[in-house]
């Protein structure tokens, strides 16, 4: 990997949006514009070099998984083997993951941060047909500046001028940029179990719900395997498996009456912290200085009072129901897996590194197309806001199609946007889907021939155990 490092200082007059006077400022603005692209090409090179020392790693870890996983099928092991096939799988992962991450250190970029413009770091980029959120108007010299985490774009013209008086989607007041505090995942975290502290009755139930259903659930299919293995035994298992089915019938009822409670609990919650949160938002953007009014438009606040509360309550809502839930399935399932039989516990696992690396690859892309997506629709909202404000003035100049097709071009950037991120997904899923598949083809055929030669190690119903546990464990 190559170690890049981008940045600038302010500039004088930057690069103008028609062609510069071949004079001395028309060569400073060149010089300025090849450093520029000078800087992106080392910036996209050295990116281009982390993916693909990413990939190779990638296809080495899922060939030396699938190659673990045949070892555990087909060759010969003593006792010996049983903590090193354990360790294995744990440490390729681990190797793979330490890789990734100095890989991501050598090429990480340092961008240009200037509060008076944006609250972000803004990095360069390649730009075709955008348009600068400052000076509104198209970015004409192919390279410009962009927020990674807002999809904030600005010509170079914007990032250089000395002055950033019209500078916009900041919080700004009467006496200049405010200080801005970035939202980061460990802060959300924090921020979501104070709002959900306040309604610690409910939550405490939804808690304990969950946790009685997601124990019933991963009970289940134990129950579900010793029924068939009754079946199996014939006439003389006819009592136990009377049993097994009350048994069986007792956790079912369970698992939907407090499934049932959890759901409850959780949505009351989640309703009354988006509520909150939308009071809270208005109370706090409703005494920002006349300013910060002035550089932001009405449509973008009315967005963050609905649109973007939802998206950002939606997530706790996640946190508070399937997070817990998916932990206790993990741990449980991986301990249920072990003691049924460990030799098929390491066969799923080795499944899991490369489907953990698809996934998050996924959701760091799908985390950039979803805030480019709401962007989209902010800038909607906020041309339907204006229109409709200013609707007199709109129909004495007859400006009723340049209106619709304003907003038009912003549903269609958030329709396009939405398009790609669901043919991602569907890929995502379907790589997804073949490794776990694979996995439990693996499964059944070594489970399937320890059953049929060493019935006393392994069961049918114990084998159909282990499938119902591992796919509740990976859900």
């Amino acid at each position: 990997g190559v170690a890049v490092a981008v940045g600038g200082g302010d500039g004088v007059d930057g690069i103008a949006h028609d062609k510069a006077p071949l004079g001395p400022d028309g060569m400073r603005n060149a010089r300025k514009a090849k450093e520029r692209g000078a800087a992106l090409d080392a910036k996209e090179q050295a990116a281009l070099r982390m993916h693909g020392i990413q990939a190779a790693a990638f296809v080495l870890l899922t060939a030396t998984s699938i190659f673990t996983a045949i070892k555990c099928v087909i060759f010969d092991r003593t006792d010996g083997w049983v903590a090193l096939l354990g360790v294995l799988p744990v440490a390729i992962n681990a190797e793979f993951f330490a890789l990734r991450w100095a890989t991501a250190e050598l090429v990480k970029i340092r961008g240009r941060f200037d509060k008076a413009i944006h609250h972000h770091e803004m990095f360069l980029a390649k730009m075709a047909m955008n348009w600068c959120d400052l000076c509104h108007t198209r970015i004409r010299e192919g390279v410009g500046w962009r927020c990674d985490a807002c999809d904030f774009d600005v010509c170079p013209t914007c990032m250089d001028r000395k002055s950033k008086a019209r500078a916009e989607g900041v919080l700004r007041g009467d006496k200049g940029v405010k200080d801005e505090v970035e939202v980061t995942s460990k802060r959300y975290f924090m921020k979501a179990l104070k709002l959900t502290a306040a309604y610690w009755p409910l939550v405490a139930v939804a808690v304990v719900s969950l946790l009685v259903t997601s124990a019933a659930s991963l009970w289940l299919p134990n129950y579900t395997g010793r029924i068939l293995d009754d079946v199996a035994h014939g006439e003389g298992a006819r009592l136990q498996f009377m049993t097994d089915v009350r048994f069986f019938l007792a956790l079912s009822i369970a698992t939907g009456a407090f499934g049932a409670v959890t759901d409850l609990a959780v949505s009351l919650v989640g309703r009354r912290i988006s509520n909150d949160v939308r009071g809270q938002l208005f109370r706090s953007i409703i005494v920002q200085d006349i300013a910060f009014f002035d550089g932001m438009p009405t449509g973008q606040l009315t967005s963050r009072l609905t649109q973007d509360a939802n998206a950002m309550v939606s997530p706790m809502r996640t946190l508070l129901n399937r997070l817990l839930t998916n932990a206790i399935s993990l741990v449980g399932g991986l301990v249920m897996c072990l003691v049924t039989c460990w030799q098929l516990a390491i066969i799923a696992f080795t499944a899991v590194g490369p489907i953990v690396y698809i996934t998050g690859v996924y959701a760091r892309w799908s985390r950039t197309i979803n805030r480019e997506i709401w962007s989209a629709l902010g800038d909607a909202n906020a041309a339907a806001t204006e229109a409709f404000t200013n609707i007199r003035t709109v129909r004495a100049f007859s400006q009723e199609m340049r209106e619709i097709a304003r907003v038009a071009a912003a549903l269609a950037m958030a329709l396009s946007r939405g398009i790609r991120d669901a043919i991602a997904s569907a890929g995502t899923y379907t790589l997804t889907q073949y490794l776990d598949l694979g996995a439990g083809v693996l499964i059944l055929w070594y489970g399937g021939l320890v059953a049929i030669d060493h019935p006393d190690r392994l069961s049918v119903g114990k084998l159909i155990t282990f499938q119902l546990v591992r796919a509740a464990a990976l859900r």
